[in-house]
């Protein structure tokens, strides 16, 4: 029963993080210039929350050895580096967001041949926000994409669309679990 419990707040929140790639989407294409600052702010501060919370669950769990304490240290470090330092980090955050797009997409792809060589319908599905994420990433990195108000536009497109495929994926996945 418990196992159930899990596996229902876990979808929960992955449902929940697509919709808010939705969300985050719709964001950087309505306010362009203005997101980049904002999206730096707050990526800094759950860097800084996320570091602070695995320190303190690292502690009540007497797990204190450097292995267990050295990223949570190092996120929350980023996080306050990323909120002192807001300006010149958004020149940083479209080169971290192009290495992101890229490597989901990269990784996309390889789900997506593993579905295919698996005979799984609709493995295609995949093929979509991996090639959409392949190309956001070059475009970035290659400096295509430089100016903050287009690469604003360009991320947020790519978000609303990466998370409606995923939202369409999360329920095609949930009914092919629940009706095999």
């Amino acid at each position: 029963m418990w196992e159930m419990w899990d596996m229902r707040k876990r979808d929960g929140l992955d449902l929940l993080t697509q919709v808010v790639l939705v969300l985050l989407g719709v964001y950087f294409i309505c306010l362009k210039q203005q997101a980049l600052v904002h999206i730096t702010t707050l990526l800094g501060l759950l860097m800084t929350a996320g570091g602070a919370a695995c320190i303190v669950r690292a502690f009540i769990r007497k797990e204190q050895s450097s292995l267990f304490l050295s990223m949570p240290v190092l996120l929350a470090v980023g996080g306050i580096v990323l909120l002192i330092f807001r300006k010149q980090a958004t020149e940083v955050v479209p080169f971290c967001i192009g290495i992101w797009a890229l490597v989901l997409g990269v990784v996309k792809t390889v789900v997506a041949v593993q579905y295919a060589a698996a005979r799984v319908r609709n493995w295609w599905v995949q093929i979509i926000p991996a090639a959409l994420g392949i190309l956001m990433g070059i475009l970035i990195l290659t400096g295509t994409v430089n100016l903050n108000a287009i690469f604003t536009v360009l991320m947020g497109v790519y978000l609303v669309l990466l998370g409606i495929f995923n939202i369409v994926d999360f329920f095609v996945f949930r009914h092919r679990m629940m009706h095999p």
